[in-house]
């Protein structure tokens, strides 16, 4: 995989891109983040996180995102096996959790931020947020894990149905909510951000 780097920052990922809403929003960098089990049952939990800019260097240099636009998509689920980097399942895996014999994994979950901003007084603001919808009958199609002939892992969700929040809002407000649709798109390599300290 070809890599760019400026400004001191890396891109991990070949192409990325969400659609919704009648956006297109390209992310440029990919990470892992693995919690060990505590309060979840015994279970691992699991962020993919696609992202616009580069969190290993902007926790080193907080200051400079105060303003920045940040755009990010999450991809969460959990699973009683602890995968690595190397080695996340591959698959097809419906949404909402459920529990396979075969796979022993839970799957699993999508969220949204479009261009949210951090302010020097700490107050963020977000210009669209969106959820996947968990109503009945609205569940978004199969997430689907694989892996290219380059050892780069695959990720497609062909037809995402989310809820938007009110703009500039964070949290979704039930009967308030808009109902929109989105796909989501990735092939790269992830990088591990389970030890940073993002507050």
């Amino acid at each position: 995989m070809e890599t760019t780097t400026t400004n001191k920052e890396t891109k991990t990922q070949k192409k990325c891109y969400i659609d919704t809403d009648g956006r297109h929003v390209d992310f440029k960098y990919a990470y892992l983040s693995i919690d060990e089990p505590s309060y979840s049952g015994g279970l691992y939990e699991y962020e993919l996180e696609f992202s616009n800019i580069d969190y290993f260097y902007y926790t080193k240099k907080q200051e400079e995102i105060i303003g920045k636009k940040v755009s990010f998509a999450v991809i969460s689920f959990v699973s009683p096996k602890k995968y690595d980097i190397n080695s996340l399942p591959e698959g097809d895996f419906p949404f909402q959790a459920y529990y396979s014999s075969k796979k022993d994994d839970y799957y699993y979950d999508c969220e949204i931020n479009i261009n949210c901003v951090k302010n020097s007084d700490g107050s963020d603001y977000c210009e669209q947020y969106y959820e996947a919808d968990w109503n009945k009958g609205y569940q978004s199609s199969d997430l689907i894990i694989s892996k290219t002939s380059d050892g780069l892992y695959k990720i497609e969700i062909k037809n995402l149905n989310l809820e938007a929040a009110q703009p500039g809002e964070f949290d979704i407000e039930q009967n308030k909510e808009r109902k929109t649709t989105g796909s989501f798109y990735f092939e790269g390599r992830f990088e591990d951000i389970s030890s940073l300290d993002f507050d």
